[in-house]
């Protein structure tokens, strides 16, 4: 049996990169939304619609970028979990991110 040309990186380096990978994608996101919030003339500003506007927004940007780290934590964990924990254990890291990044915006 040949042995796997490319072994999983440690649990430690598994976490970090995809946990670091989340924060960075909310940090960003927010970041993005802020300065389209800043180009946004006075009057538009208090409206509901822009708000809505800028949670989707936020929502997409923070999925695409999201979605690099989510299949790389899959490519490193194929065959050793079941897909299913790990969908289970990415809802709370997402979640957090989610709502680091509103804080990020609203600061």
């Amino acid at each position: 049996m040949t042995p796997d040309p490319h072994p999983a990186p440690a649990r430690g380096t598994i976490a970090s990169v995809v946990i670091g990978g989340y924060l960075l994608a909310a940090i960003a996101a927010a970041l993005v939304v802020r300065a389209s919030y800043a180009g946004m003339p006075e009057p538009e500003i208090s409206s509901g619609m822009v708000a809505f506007g800028m949670m989707l927004m936020y929502l997409v940007l923070f999925g695409g970028l999201a979605l690099a780290h989510s299949g790389v934590l899959a490519w490193w964990l194929r065959g050793r979990a079941r897909i299913g924990l790990v969908a289970l254990a990415a809802v709370p890291a997402a979640m957090l991110s989610f709502v680091f990044g509103f804080f990020v915006m609203a600061a």
